[in-house]
């Protein structure tokens, strides 16, 4: 029994690059807020889920650890248009916590998706007169 109830499924993977995917999840049984573009969520897997073969090994859990929840914030890819799922562009650290779990799943597996978004990284947050310059690096 983990901390906090897996409440998404993921619907569709795709692995772009060895370490880079995109999968998409749908809540289960509940509705996705409204989002803007630029905003993140959080999302979780118990630490007992297993990892993907490329990640490095897995440190031992402390005792009575091994099904809290590890949880990190991703950013949403997916459209703020479509209100049935997210897509989240991800790319595997051999050593994360998270990711390895993340790279694990298939389609039909169930993780934490939180319900509530978070950020600032819009562009109603720019000044009319500033100049912006977008660079991305990995995929975050």
């Amino acid at each position: 029994m983990t901390d906090r109830p897996l409440n998404a499924i993921v619907t569709q993977k795709t692995e772009h690059a060895p370490g880079l995917m995109t999968i998409r999840t749908v809540p289960d049984q509940w509705e996705l807020p409204d989002f803007t573009p630029g905003q993140f969520t959080v999302l979780g897997l118990p630490g007992s889920a297993p990892r993907c073969p490329e990640a490095d090994p897995d440190p031992a859990p402390a005792p009575g650890n091994a099904d809290k929840t590890i949880i990190r914030a991703y950013s949403i890819a997916s459209s703020s248009v479509a209100k049935e799922y997210l897509e989240f562009y991800i790319s595997l650290v051999r050593s994360g916590e998270l990711t390895p779990r993340l790279f694990h799943l298939g389609v039909g597996d169930r993780l934490w998706l939180s319900p509530k978004f978070s950020g600032y990284f819009t562009l109603e947050e720019v000044p009319a007169e500033a100049n912006v310059i977008l660079i991305a690096t990995g995929t975050g």
